[in-house]
């Protein structure tokens, strides 16, 4: 072979082993994600059980929600220093208040990994 066709493939190896290797860490990340969607899955038909039987025991989902967890949207998202806690504010000195809130989830966009 020439030296320019040895050169050729030589590069053609080297950008078909970066390939793959990018390729194997998006399939890791992938499988990492698919891993922990059923993880929370389960962990969240856990949860509504034992919601059900903190119903059973007596709580109201008001009461639940005056403790602090949000159940309007079927997710459990007990209230972690950012509950309900005083959902009553004079918002009247600060102009920022009335502007428009942030989406409530972002989506998962890549891993670090």
């Amino acid at each position: 072979m020439t030296q320019l066709r040895e050169d050729l493939f030589a590069n053609a190896k080297r950008l078909a082993a970066a390939k793959e290797e990018a390729l194997g860490a998006l399939v890791d990340a992938t499988e990492t994600i698919a891993d922990l969607n059923d993880q929370l899955t389960a962990a969240q038909a856990h949860w509504g059980q034992k919601l059900q039987a903190a119903k059973k025991a007596g709580y109201t989902d008001q009461e639940l929600t005056t403790i602090g967890f949000d159940l309007t949207g079927g997710t459990p998202k007990p209230g972690r220093g950012s509950g309900r806690r005083n959902t009553k504010k004079d918002n009247s000195t600060t102009p920022a208040a009335s502007g428009s809130a942030a989406p409530a989830s972002s989506p998962v966009t890549g891993s670090t990994t």
